[in-house]
């Protein structure tokens, strides 16, 4: 239920911060699904968050299936993420802790929720907000960056 909840306040808060190029034109987008792994184990119900390295580029969420699956999403639901290179940060609440937290706050006032202002991106994630190594959760302490192609992209996580 709380997977569900989080998916939505992503959703809501990417549309919010307005997706588009100044014109208000859609940038062409390309998918990308993956799986997150951990010591060699799924790691199911994270919050996936690609921050771009170029100013301007939207970022692109998503959120791990049961099996550590996810598939990106820009403007709807599964269209994947613009071409270029991305800081990739990954967060895994506590089930009650990521129903309260947006997964995607541009201000980083949200407690434990990443931010997508590319590489200088800070969160204000409380200690111990997430279940995975603080680091993945901050665009600016991620040592993960991963380039989305033109066409389809399959890109692996691991943490």
């Amino acid at each position: 239920m709380y997977k569900s909840t989080a998916y939505c306040l992503m959703l809501l808060s990417l549309g919010a911060i307005g997706c588009t190029d100044a014109g208000g034109a859609k940038f062409g987008t390309n998918k990308v699904t993956g799986k997150v792994m951990m010591n060699g184990a799924p790691v199911p119900g994270a919050s996936v968050s690609f921050s771009p390295v170029k100013e301007g580029t939207p970022p692109a969420l998503g959120i791990s299936d049961t099996q550590g699956i996810y598939i990106l999403t820009t403007y709807d639901s599964g269209d994947g993420a613009v071409e270029g290179d991305f800081k990739v940060m990954v967060y895994k609440g506590a089930p009650a802790s990521q129903a309260a937290a947006p997964a995607h706050d541009p201000t980083g006032r949200a407690s434990g929720a990443p931010t997508h202002s590319g590489p200088a991106g800070k969160s204000q994630a409380a200690a111990g907000g997430s279940l995975l190594p603080e680091k993945y959760s901050q665009a600016s302490t991620t040592p993960i960056t991963k380039t989305v192609k033109s066409g389809d992209n399959t890109i692996d996580i691991e943490l």
